[in-house]
């Protein structure tokens, strides 16, 4: 008998190990819980996202957490108008009325001629108001060469939010090449590292931001954020038959499953990690003074990096969770299964200890949950791995319970 040449579909996959592949310096900033009041005080002020959907979105984002560990030496009003930009940023779907295929272009006029004559626009649309609000303070401070890259990118980001929508109307899942061009610019991180520069005070002459090594530096940086956020963020987007994500590019065009696929991404990843070290390893020397500059800023490269995969790696897997037991190097909190079982939220148990942890102090004991509720992540940490039920995964990570 002919054996089906159809296989059933993956229910579940291994995320790759980015955290032992980074080894930048994690740095956060002693802003970041002032700034994330703030910012859910002006996100939500007046009649701007009343859905308790919307609300518990908020939460769930943690964007002045990242906020605070891509831009950590900061000072406080720079803080926070990056983290109302990237908290915008993220909820500017729900911001504007019109973010579909026809309305992204008012959107970006709306935003744009907000950012070219805040002084001046009138327009009453929440988005605009809010757009005017940030970047008024933004540039305040900011040198003419960080304001026009900012709004440039911004711009380039709106250009492409609406050939995505294009592609998703048309069904058309564009090859890797193509798609990486144009989640460069979807992925908003442009002008998120504009404010890199804003946050830290710089004025980096343009022939040096242009440089190709310093670009290069940007775009590996880019290609990280962007590609580990596909991957962790695969599973909700799929949910949605949404195809603007590397990995359904990648087992369209290569023929790949979805693990295959995922582990693919995942040396992409890796890739680019080692490119950004190679280029910031051969990067030329402009004058004292615009080398501090530019170190600065490759810094705040890193800090994306890094913050990306050690904090936006457990709270894009584990945003949706009710709690979650991750290696700390130290000993974690008494938890029990039992709390664990109760809740109503899938769990995600990253059970990988350090050396001499009591291991009954966590009283694993058998609970009842669908093995389908617990994710999987790879374990690369020195500690002896315990003998554990099968029901138990190892894992890697960092405390998380926020």
């Amino acid at each position: 008998m002919a054996s089906s040449s159809h296989k059933a579909p993956a229910t579940k996959f291994v995320l790759p190990d980015l955290v032992s592949h980074c080894d930048f310096p994690l740095r956060v900033s002693r802003h970041r819980k002032q700034v994330t009041g703030e910012t859910k005080q002006w996100l939500f002020k007046g009649d701007n996202l009343t859905n308790p959907k919307i609300r518990e979105r908020f939460h769930g984002l943690k964007c002045g957490t990242l906020t605070a560990m891509c831009y950590p030496d900061a000072g406080c009003p720079q803080l926070r108008v990056c983290n109302d930009f990237l908290t915008y940023l993220f909820h500017l779907d729900n911001l504007s009325d019109d973010m579909d295929t026809h309305g992204t272009q008012t959107t970006a006029d709306t935003v744009l001629n907000a950012l070219y004559h805040p002084h001046t626009d009138r327009s009453q649309a929440r988005v605009a108001k809010m757009t005017r609000d940030y970047y008024k303070r933004m540039v305040a401070t900011a040198s003419p060469g960080t304001q026009r890259r900012f709004i440039e990118t911004f711009d380039f980001f709106f250009q492409s939010v609406t050939q995505q929508a294009m592609d998703r109307d048309a069904g058309v899942i564009p090859d890797l090449e193509s798609y990486i061009a144009l989640r460069r610019d979807t992925s908003g991180c442009k002008p998120s590292f504009a404010l890199i520069e804003y946050a830290n005070n710089l004025d980096i002459p343009d022939e040096v931001m242009e440089h190709p090594l310093l670009m290069s530096l940007t775009e590996a940086a880019n290609d990280l954020v962007t590609w580990s956020n596909d991957i962790f963020s695969y599973n909700v987007e799929q949910s949605k038959g949404d195809t603007h994500n590397m990995i359904p590019v990648v087992m369209s065009e290569q023929g790949l499953d979805l693990q295959a696929a995922i582990d693919f991404v995942g040396d992409m990843c890796k890739g680019s990690i080692d490119r950004f070290n190679e280029d910031r390893a051969q990067l030329p020397s402009w004058g004292e003074k615009v080398d501090r500059d530019v170190a600065v800023y490759v810094d705040g490269l890193a800090d994306w990096i890094v913050g990306c995969v050690l904090v936006c790696y457990p709270v894009t897997a584990v945003a949706n969770f009710a709690w979650a037991v991750l290696c700390t190097g130290r000993s974690p909190p008494r938890v029990t299964l039992g709390r664990l079982a109760r809740q109503s939220k899938p769990v995600v148990l990253w059970t990988c200890f350090p050396p001499g942890y009591d291991l009954i102090q966590v009283r694993l004991r058998p609970f009842r949950m669908p093995a389908s509720l617990l994710i999987s992540f790879p374990c690369s940490c020195p500690a002896p791995r315990r003998q554990l039920p099968s029901q138990y995964r190892l894992s890697r990570g960092q405390f998380w319970l926020d």
